[in-house]
């Protein structure tokens, strides 16, 4: 009788140390699944895990025009847009999938930049091309576009309705005669535009009034505002979500042509939607 209820108190410890320690485990691992969750909730709230780059799209190397005349204008555009002063490895030895992204070189534009601006339109793009710099340390997307209507033009003869243009800007994504593809952004720009989709752009000549590159634009689809700069994604940890906010973001077009007319108008009040102060 001693010995079966020797047995029988045995069995129970060993069956109460069994679930005991099943109990500490399932503990441990909710433990470990919220400790998980909360840093990707961090991660969320800094956008480490939530991350568009600016070229949506990846294009192909282009060949070097043969006409010599062209083949110089590259090379100077090229040699132009090169960072002298910040030169790093070159993207094409990077591997495929390789980047770099140059923090606060361009400050972000403000909102609706009129007064910065040589030229403000409605256009769609047609035709992207990236292209390297010099030293292809660097790259710059040039983008063909069909101006559709002008709400600004100061001193641009090639700009009009219904003339097709060539604008840039910097960042792109190129896909190499290898295969590989490679990508470039910079601080303080954001996206790039997208072949087939239609624009508002603000213009300004530089390099001595040889380029025209886009300050800023907003997509206009489906009867809203779509911005290409100025996003941010803010996380909340009640739903967790990601919420992006950016300038004039879901706008009614209408109404957002009609505060770019009025800030032509007048550049020195442009209005946000809200009534908040653009510039």
């Amino acid at each position: 009788m001693t010995k079966l209820r020797a047995r029988a108190i045995a069995a129970i410890v060993v069956v109460s140390l069994a679930l005991s320690i099943m109990a500490l485990a399932r503990v441990l691992s909710a433990r470990a699944i919220g400790a998980s969750r909360i840093m990707t909730q961090k991660q969320d709230g800094k956008r480490v895990l939530d991350v568009e780059p600016a070229a949506a799209d990846v294009i192909d190397q282009t060949d070097e025009s043969t006409n010599a005349h062209d083949r110089t204008k590259r090379k100077a555009k090229n040699h132009r847009y090169d960072k002298k002063n910040k030169i790093s490895r070159r993207l094409t030895d990077l591997p495929s999938g390789g980047g770099a992204v140059r923090g606060g070189e361009t400050p972000p534009p403000t909102p609706m930049p009129v007064s910065q601006s040589d030229a403000v339109i409605i256009a769609t793009v047609t035709k992207a091309q990236p292209h390297l710099t010099e030293s292809e340390s660097g790259m710059y997307t040039e983008f063909a576009v069909n101006v559709e209507q002008v709400f600004k033009n100061d001193g641009l003869p090639s700009v009009s309705a219904s003339s097709t243009i060539n604008v840039d800007r910097e960042a792109g994504a190129m896909r190499l005669r290898d295969g590989r593809v490679i990508r470039y952004e910079t601080g303080g720009v954001g996206r790039l535009p997208r072949v087939g989709r239609r624009y508002v752009l603000f213009l300004k000549r530089v390099n001595d009034g040889q380029d025209i590159s886009i300050l800023t634009g907003y997509e206009l689809r489906q009867g809203h505002v779509f911005p290409l700069d100025g996003e941010t994604r803010v996380f909340s940890p009640e739903t967790g979500q990601i919420t992006r906010k950016a300038p004039f973001e879901s706008t009614d077009e209408t109404t957002f042509l009609e505060l770019v007319r009025a800030a032509v108008a007048n550049p020195n009040r442009v209005l946000m939607p809200e009534g908040g102060n653009g510039q």
